[in-house]
């Protein structure tokens, strides 16, 4: 029973050191990896200049701009499809404006009646 438990909780330990942070995508150069990333997770677009900032803070000399542009909106696209923008307001969550060009605002207002939702819990679904 007790290597059961040491099997499962090296299991965890492996699998959470395999996500990757966004320091370690700057230092290898992972710029579609991170751009695929915030583009997911709904964060605002970087830009060029913000790219080489965040690449200088960790030493990194090049950045391709591209890469993560591109990333970056396969990222938002599934971000708009696949994320319940309701969910996401009732549970506190930021939006970030980043589906308004993509569906004339619908994901924010269903996201701002679940944001209402968090704020005042007494209001009915």
């Amino acid at each position: 029973m007790r290597m059961i438990l040491v099997g499962i909780g090296l299991t965890a330990l492996v699998g959470c050191a395999q996500i990757p942070t966004q320091q370690s995508m700057v230092e290898q150069a992972q710029w579609h990896s991170l751009g695929e990333r915030d583009g997911r997770q709904g964060k605002p677009l970087k830009t060029a200049d913000e790219l080489v900032q965040l690449a200088n803070q960790y030493q990194v000399v090049v950045t391709d701009y591209d890469q993560y542009l591109e990333a970056y909106q396969q990222g938002v696209n599934s971000y708009c499809t696949e994320q319940d923008p309701y969910e996401l307001g009732r549970r506190g969550r930021p939006y970030f404006g980043v589906c308004d060009d993509k569906d004339q605002g619908r994901f924010k207002l269903h996201w701002q009646r679940g944001r209402d939702k968090f704020f005042r819990p007494e209001f009915p679904d």
